[in-house]
């Protein structure tokens, strides 16, 4: 089926579709028909006319416009009112008459009658028709006392009309009907390749690749695929016009708590179509696609013998960890993985496309480095690449009995820092296993043996001792494979100061905590221990957002780290968790070694981690979003991430 053919098909199609939904609903008449203040243009009924008179057609409007910006005409059954802003012809949006819902529907006729994907644009006439379902179900209008609480007066704006601004307020529908309506406009703005309803494969794809269950069960209204920055920059402008829908920035959708990539019923943008990778031509920065992996960056580098201060664990997306810190196995050598960004190209909440970096805009570069979706949409981001061979890594499984030796070689290896060295240590719970084990994941970002920082950790007794030399590629892949595959997931996180008598401190917590999570299906309940040596911390300390400049010991990131499958044990779970990180703070409180920041990345819904970077770098945060978000789109229309601003402030 050739084009032409094609469109005329649809069109037909969805007249018939207009014609079947002209039923009228008993009790209160529908709202007045948009006026036609102008000239009412008499035209084809026959959509290959239609379209073969196209600039006939434009024309006519034209003159037309010339006394009023409110067109109508018909188009075989099916009747449409044109609206544009004054002289701007350059969108033209119609209304369509739905005589069931009494309403008319705004959307971008021009735009969407040329998409060719004829199966699209069924599928979107038949979700059409079940959201007016949803909407007519909505409002009482047997019930209703006052014909002009239902009264259409049309107020128009340039590119979009806004007189759906006043529908959804005077019928006050539910955010899934918000979304769904949004929906509709954005289909009209990019095309059915980069906007999928829940109907499609494309949609359950999306929704379905998110790392955790809690993030899979919410269901969006749509997804927008962007393919480019400027497919973000045309979705940003239609959402920042209607304040009430709210929508869901997604890089890799790793953080594992409902809502934090994902929505119901709003609108989610998935930046995964943003995956370009390419390497500069001297080869020493690099410039990726936020939607991409950090195995897909690895990739690339690895043939060449580079490499980046990237995320640890394929399928992580970079976007996120990035804007949230970041710690890499190169951590210690090179600072957190948003040090390493040379530039950024964001997308505004005015819908500009801007590139930043330490010249064009230093408040918003150092701002971006920690502060998470509170400035706008990154799209791109560069990073400096650095020479890297093979990386020795080697993965020991001790009884709980060793503990004790063990945290006295983690707090020597702490107090000699080698910059070469990354490592974890995890006292660990399997249910399915029904044992509790102290792991240690040891990393040498040297192509080095049994490096001697790790000698007395090696030597102590283990039930599992393996090694390896890898690249970079190979040991993402790596730890994937050691965290459990969709689970349901939760993470809470502080930040200690390393001391022999804080991790016996958290040993005994943890352990004292098995008893009421022992009994939870393929429970796996664990707290991991990560060090922050001033190595990472402090080498960019007043170049990122993270607030850690004004320190100089030695930290820990204490992980409290849990995945299980049944959704009935969430409260228990959760519960648990919070009473075991909060006997961890209050111990590491009383001993004095408790440190306010909260580590972004790992943190829970209710945590607070932009406020545990001080108040300073809060205050500096606030300055840059008052200059570059000043209606806070970024704070009141994304509920997912970490706000700088707190509730009624």
């Amino acid at each position: 089926m050739d084009e032409v053919s094609a469109i005329t098909l649809t069109i037909l199609l969805l007249s018939l579709l207009l014609t079947v939904l002209a039923i009228r609903r008993p009790g209160l008449s529908k709202p007045n028909d948009p006026p036609c203040l102008g000239e009412t243009i008499p035209f084809v009924s026959n959509a290959w006319q239609f379209l073969t008179n196209k600039p006939l057609f434009i024309d006519r409007i034209r003159k037309a416009l010339k006394s009023s910006p409110i067109v109508g005409c018909w188009l075989g059954p099916l009747k449409i009112h044109f609206v544009t802003g004054g002289n701007n012809i350059s969108f033209v949006d119609a209304f369509w008459d739905f005589e069931k819902q009494g309403e008319t529907l705004a959307f971008g006729m021009s735009s969407w009658i040329n998409r060719r994907a004829v199966m699209a644009r069924d599928r979107f006439c038949a979700m059409c028709l079940k959201w007016y379902e949803i909407a007519d179900q909505e409002y009482d209008w047997e019930n209703a006392t006052n014909q002009k609480d239902i009264e259409w007066e049309p107020i128009f704006g340039s590119e979009i009309s806004k007189a759906h601004i006043r529908w959804i307020k005077l019928f006050k529908f539910s955010r899934q009907t918000i979304g769904a309506i949004f929906a509709l406009f954005l289909l009209g703005f990019l095309g059915a390749d980069r906007v999928a309803f829940p109907t499609s494969g494309i949609y359950n794809e999306s929704v379905q690749s998110y790392f955790s269950q809690q993030q899979e069960a919410l269901s969006p209204a749509c997804v927008i695929l962007p393919q480019s920055a400027e497919d973000v920059s045309v979705t940003i402008q239609t959402l920042t016009q209607h304040p009430q829908c709210d929508f869901a920035i997604r890089s890799g959708g790793h953080t594992n708590w409902a809502g934090a990539s994902n929505i119901a019923d709003g609108v989610a943008i998935d930046l995964q179509g943003l995956d370009s990778i390419e390497i500069h031509h001297d080869t020493s920065t690099i410039s990726v696609g936020v939607g991409a992996t950090w195995d897909d960056v690895y990739a690339k580098l690895d043939p060449l013998g580079l490499s980046v201060n990237g995320g640890r664990s394929a399928g992580v997306g970079v976007g996120g960890l990035t804007l949230g810190g970041g710690v890499s196995y190169f951590s210690p050598r090179y600072g957190w993985t948003c040090d390493a960004v040379s530039s950024m190209d964001i997308v505004l909440a005015n819908a500009s496309v801007i590139k930043v970096d330490a010249n064009t805009s230093p408040d918003l570069f150092q701002a971006l480095k920690g502060g998470n979706n509170n400035f706008g949409v990154v799209t791109r981001i560069e990073f400096t690449t650095f020479e890297q061979g093979l990386i020795w890594t080697g993965t020991l499984y001790h009884p709980l009995s060793a503990v004790d030796d063990i945290i006295s070689e983690f707090v020597k290896i702490t107090e000699r820092y080698d910059e070469y060295a990354s490592f974890i240590t995890t006292f660990g719970y399997s249910q399915a296993q029904g044992v509790g084990v102290v792991t240690n994941l040891l990393d040498y970002t040297k192509e080095v043996e049994s490096p001697l920082v790790y000698q007395g950790l090696l030597s102590l007794p283990n039930l599992v001792n393996t090694s390896q030399l890898v690249n970079m590629t190979t040991l993402a892949k790596a730890t994937q494979i050691l965290q459990p595959e969709h689970p349901r997931s939760l993470t809470r996180v502080s930040t200690l100061v390393v001391s022999s008598a804080v991790l016996k401190a958290a040993f005994a917590q943890w352990n004292a905590s098995l008893p009421s999570i022992s009994n939870i299906s393929n429970i796996i309940w664990g707290v991991s221990l990560e060090p922050l040596p001033p190595a990472i911390y402090a080498r960019h300390g007043k170049d990122n957002a993270l607030g850690l400049a004004n320190r100089s010991g030695s930290l820990i990131i204490a992980l409290v780290t849990v995945s299980w499958t049944d959704a009935a044990d969430d409260a228990v779970v959760t519960c648990a968790a919070i009473k075991l990180m909060d006997a961890i703070n209050n111990e590491a409180r009383q001993i004095g070694d408790l440190d306010p920041f909260v580590y972004l990345n790992y943190a829970a819904k209710d945590q607070d981690p932009i406020a545990g970077y001080g108040p300073a770098s809060v205050r500096q945060l606030k300055t840059v979003q008052k200059r570059v978000d000043p209606r806070k789109v970024f704070t009141n229309q994304v509920p997912g991430g970490y706000k700088i601003w707190r509730e009624n402030e």
